[in-house]
């Protein structure tokens, strides 16, 4: 006999009120919590309309928003979106595509120019999307001119790899451009490294030809990336002519990355400081560079510089990793082809072929980095539930139907207002624009700033040389170094008094010049209590005879104004030598202790978070030209003799740039491998059967296809695979779904005859790491 069929009450959560709280779901990601807490704040209140007239004997409905609502609020909110979660999502996103189909969106299909389903174990879900408002921009803002390209992951619940197409607009703002979604390889590790150059090829050969499709041609003359060799090398196979840069703070990461191992030796910290202020100055001389000779001769002057410094025995191993650094430099990023990428020659060449000056080719891919921080944080943020991930059709609906369009309305309306605000005080204003003035002010602003941080003037001021006899008691000036450029000037490194992480910098020049990146004088101008300490310290070794210079100070503002220019950085710095006893400087200096004179040279700083880069900010504006060309200081760096002529030279010199990156890449992880395979291979000698793990089994696997990867590549060009045959008749919107029968066009598609649709992988939540690469 059965039990009788039990019967659960469910009471309805009152219908005006559930719509209410349905529209601020979206409103934030803590949506939620903040419902139940202002339900239960009007609900002890009876604050509800309604409520003075509820009679709890013969009501139906009920006030109260109990745990188990949001379920069916997010239900519901899926519903009104148009995503039936009841189903896998990549059923919903066959069905968003297929005419056929019941739930075809035809603003989705609009915006999708490729689209490939995973039918099989081994396939990719594969899709792209660009609005109308995005082809526009696209051809505007990228064709003949400036392109960024870069991924990110952890955009969703699945494994899926995002790639962003950026421009940059005339008001030098990022633009999206394009999205490139597509699954990890199955059984990849990890997802951020699951992708080939074939995979980006692919999919930005089908943007090509939209693009074309649309509007007749598309070709950006210059790309920025990161250092990834797969991007690089797709964007050189369908853009042979392209000019591709690096950008400069994922450049000055590696470098960093490297110089920090390098430095872990044991020395003494004053000399190691030392070391690594030379080899930054050194990194920066050679961003800057515009012929490869002078970028050797740098580097060899430099490694001379280390070797002659060695003969001291306690900076001998921190000189020894400076060798090391320069010698990373050389071996890795020096061939000229690579080095034409990341130097100010590789910028030079960009602007000359957009038509623009060298500041309007944008130095880094911060544009980028910006947008993808602003979609993650701000536009997909919003809609997450309880903080967890979005499924993939919710996340591609999103983009298409919420996300993108809202940022182009936002840029519009930011387009009218600059309109308007030229067009209704056009005639107030004399006939300029205000918008423009603005800008030039701030600019103006930030100029003044810049060149009243150069400007130092000394007057008396007591406080501040009391603070500057403190530092000196307490030894917080370090890493002190010389040069003899244009006159003699001194350069050191100050703790800060508050225990920072990031010392100040200082500098005195003999002429008067000074500065210190401390606020106090970023403000004021006038000498901090860190100048006056190192004041104090030269004024000392000039009166014991040990420094043979005159030192000039500036007592007024006036004086000081006639010395704006900052005081010349030496290429090579050399190291000072520390007086050996404590020589008394005179009456006026009394008061001052001068221990750190005699501590200077074995300085017992400890190193910490002082090794962390601090890049130089560089203007990235990207307004044309008004003579639509570089002036002639910029086109005379470059040399026809140097330069590879034509358009096939500049494939080639591209190839040839990631072709070497990627081989020492290459070498520095077999480099790694190598006494772990040794060990492997000692291992197996000593077993007669091989054991039936899957960890080990895969592992045989892949190395059965390396060694047949190294036996293709021996009779391959050295420089670059070539280009996949079948990306010549790609299908610019194909939508069909991948290994469907085509007898059944022409009628409804059933979801028992449609072919199984295999989902990519799902993907836990994640914490952004730190890069620790060095190429």
């Amino acid at each position: 006999m059965f039990p009788a069929k039990r019967q659960y009450l469910n009471v309805f959560l009152e219908f005006h009120y559930m719509n209410m709280f349905m529209k601020l779901l979206w409103s934030s990601s803590n949506a939620v919590p903040a419902i139940q807490e202002t339900n239960s704040k009007m609900v002890d209140n009876q604050a509800y309309r309604g409520m003075s007239t509820y009679d709890p004997k013969t009501a139906n409905v009920r006030y109260l928003f109990l745990p188990t609502d949001h379920t069916s609020l997010y239900r519901k909110a899926s519903q009104n979106l148009g995503v039936d979660v009841r189903l896998q999502p990549q059923y919903n996103v066959d069905d968003w595509l297929n005419p056929e189909s019941t739930n075809f969106k035809p603003e989705v299909t609009e915006a999708v120019f490729h689209y490939s389903a995973r039918a099989e174990a081994g396939d990719r879900f594969e899709i792209c999307l660009s609005t109308p408002e995005m082809d526009t921009c696209a051809h505007k803002y990228a064709h003949h001119s400036q392109l960024i390209l870069d991924g990110t992951f952890g955009v969703c619940s699945a494994r899926l790899l995002l790639f962003i197409a950026l421009a940059v607009d005339e008001s030098n703002k990022g633009v999206p451009i394009a999205l490139f979604l597509f699954s990890a390889e199955t059984g990849a590790k990890a997802t951020h490294a699951s992708y080939n150059t074939a995979i980006l090829e692919k999919l930005i050969q089908t943007w090509k030809l939209r693009l074309e499709t649309k509007f007749g041609s598309f070709e950006p003359y210059s790309a920025i990336t990161d250092t990834d060799t797969k991007e690089r090398g797709a964007l050189v196979r369908i853009w042979p002519q392209i000019i591709l840069l690096i950008c400069k703070f994922h450049l000055r990461q590696c470098w960093t990355n490297q110089r920090k191992k390098l430095l872990k030796c044991k020395a003494p910290d004053f000399w190691k400081n030392h070391i690594r202020d030379t080899l930054q100055k050194l990194e920066v001389d050679l961003i800057a560079t515009v012929d490869h000779a002078d970028a050797t001769a740098l580097l060899e002057t430099h490694k001379t510089f280390f070797n002659n410094l060695a003969a001291n025995p306690e900076a001998k191993r921190a000189c020894e990793a400076g060798l090391d650094h320069i010698g990373y430099l050389q071996k890795y990023w020096m061939a000229r082809p690579l080095w034409e990428s990341w130097s100010e020659c590789g910028r030079i060449a960009a602007a000359a072929r957009i038509g623009v000056s060298v500041e309007g080719i944008i130095p880094t891919t911060n544009h980028l980095e910006s947008f993808n921080a602003v979609l993650k944080r701000k536009y997909i943020q919003r809609y997450l539930r309880s903080g967890h991930r979005l499924r993939f059709d919710i996340l591609i609906l999103l983009l298409i139907t919420q996300i993108l369009p809202q940022i182009f309305r936002r840029r519009n309306a930011q387009r009218k207002y600059s309109a308007w605000v030229t067009s209704r005080f056009h005639s107030s204003s004399g006939g300029q624009d205000l918008l423009l003035m603005q800008q030039k002010h701030h600019d103006n602003q930030k100029e003044y700033a810049r060149q009243l941080r150069s400007v130092c003037w000394w007057p008396i001021d007591e406080g501040r040389h009391r603070h500057a006899c403190e530092l000196l008691r307490l030894q917080s000036l370090h890493s002190i170094t010389t040069s003899n450029v244009d006159g003699l000037a001194y350069t050191s490194l100050c703790n800060p008094s508050s225990g920072g992480p990031t010392p100040y910098v200082i500098s005195i020049h003999t002429s008067g010049r000074a500065s210190c990146t401390c606020l106090d004088f970023h403000h004021n101008g006038k000498a901090c209590k860190h100048l006056r300490a190192l004041r104090l310290l030269v004024d000392g070794w000039v009166i014991q005879g040990l420094v043979r210079a005159h030192f000039h100070y500036p007592l007024t503002l006036e004086n000081a104004q006639a010395l704006h220019q900052p005081p010349p950085r030496a290429s090579l710095p050399s190291i000072m030598e520390a007086p050996s006893e404590s020589v008394s400087i005179g009456e006026s200096f009394s008061a001052t202790t001068w221990m750190m004179v005699q501590a200077i040279g074995q300085d017992t700083m400890l190193l910490g978070t002082a090794f962390d880069e601090e890049f130089e900010q560089v203007p990235s504006s990207s307004r044309p030209s008004d003579g639509g060309s570089l002036d002639s200081e910029s086109s005379g760096g470059e040399t026809s003799d140097e330069e590879p002529v034509g358009d096939f030279g500049r494939h080639v010199v591209s190839q040839q740039g990631i072709s070497m990156q990627i081989m020492h890449r290459l070498a520095q992880e077999a480099q790694a491998l190598l006494p772990r395979l040794y060990g492997i291979n000692n291992a197996l000698s000593d077993i007669q059967t091989l054991p039936s793990s899957p960890e080990i089994l895969e592992f045989q696997q892949v190395i059965q296809k390396l060694s047949a990867r190294f036996s293709s590549l021996q009779s391959r060009d050295p420089y670059l695979p070539e280009a996949t045959p079948h990306l010549g008749t790609v299908q610019i919107a194909d939508v069909k779904l991948t290994g469907v029968d085509s007898s059944s066009a022409g009628h409804k598609r059933k979801r028992v005859q449609q072919q199984l649709l295999r989902a990519p992988s799902p993907e836990a939540k994640q914490m952004r790491k730190s890069s620790n690469g060095t190429l």
